[in-house]
């Protein structure tokens, strides 16, 4: 689906791509249960962002041109797909399931342009919205494509144990 604002590109990875980016980014219930396991974990490590009344979960694997994981490997068949000039920042993003749906506030990624991707790992009832109303549903292995002037938000999920995506900022 395409329009002047935005890309979605859906079934971008093939299935072993996929899974192996799933493996390392998500958790099985259990784990996703108890917040407590999410730093925890072998897999990529989280770190707890606060928001005002709930909080999230990230994890940088690019920032200020410097590759700042040992996970920024495992995103080669992402990079591949968007074959960027020039990163900007890549940036993990776990919200975990609310009672009700909770948008983060809208917001722009950096103040200056470059493009936005956003790689959503898991399904859910989860959305990225723009400030006209455009609702993006949370679909496993898309890619939303969109200029990172264009303010945005994110929200939560109540019909999974999280909402998983991978924030990809680059020129």
């Amino acid at each position: 689906m395409n329009n002047e604002l935005y890309n979605i590109r859906d079934d971008v990875l093939n299935e072993r791509e996929l899974n192996g980016i799933l493996n390392s980014y998500m958790f099985n219930k259990e784990q996703l249960e108890s917040i407590y396991d999410f730093n925890h974990a072998k897999q990529v490590p989280w770190f707890v962002v606060y928001h005002e009344s709930s909080l999230s979960f990230s994890h940088r694997s690019y920032d200020q041109q410097t590759i700042i994981s040992e996970w920024f490997s495992i995103l080669g068949p992402i990079l591949r797909e968007l074959n960027p000039k020039s990163l900007v920042r890549i940036k993990a993003n776990l919200y975990p399931r609310t009672k009700e749906i909770e948008e983060h506030g809208y917001h722009t990624d950096f103040p200056f342009e470059c493009t936005t991707s956003i790689f959503y790992l898991n399904t859910n009832n989860g959305y990225t919205k723009f400030e006209d109303g455009t609702v993006i549903e949370s679909i496993s292995n898309r890619l939303l494509t969109f200029p990172t002037l264009w303010k945005h938000t994110g929200s939560s999920c109540t019909d999974e144990a999280g909402r998983i995506n991978i924030n990809f900022n680059y020129f």
